[in-house]
C-alpha cells in the first residue's frame, strides 16, 4: 500500500469508500490519536483501526474486522481514512 491520502477515493474499492463515508459521516470514527509519529489509530463503530502514513502517503492501514482480514481493505480504514484526511488539512491551516 502506497497511495496520496489526498487521492485515497481512487485507491479504495468502492464498498469500502461508499460505506466507510457514510460512517465518517455519521460520527462512527472515534478520536483520532497519534500514537507515534505518523501511526494513528482510532476507533471505527467498534473496531481498532490503525494507519501509517508518511506525511503525504498511505504507507499501511489494519483493522479488527473480518472483511479485513480476507480483502486487506474495509470501511472501517475507509472512513478512518476521510477523518484522517481530514485531520491533515485542518493541520495545514
Amino acid at each position: 500500500m502506497n497511495f496520496p491520502l489526498k487521492n485515497l477515493e481512487q485507491h479504495l474499492p468502492e464498498t469500502s469508500l461508499v460505506v466507510g463515508e457514510q460512517l465518517y459521516e455519521q460520527g462512527f470514527v472515534g478520536e483520532l490519536k497519534e500514537l507515534e509519529r505518523n501511526l494513528w489509530v482510532a476507533k471505527v463503530v467498534d473496531k481498532e483501526v490503525e494507519i501509517q502514513i508518511s506525511p503525504t502517503k498511505v504507507k499501511a492501514c489494519t483493522c479488527e474486522c473480518s472483511i479485513f482480514k480476507e480483502k486487506k481493505l474495509c470501511e472501517h480504514i475507509g472512513a478512518m481514512l476521510l477523518a484522517l484526511r481530514k485531520e491533515k488539512e485542518r493541520e495545514k491551516i
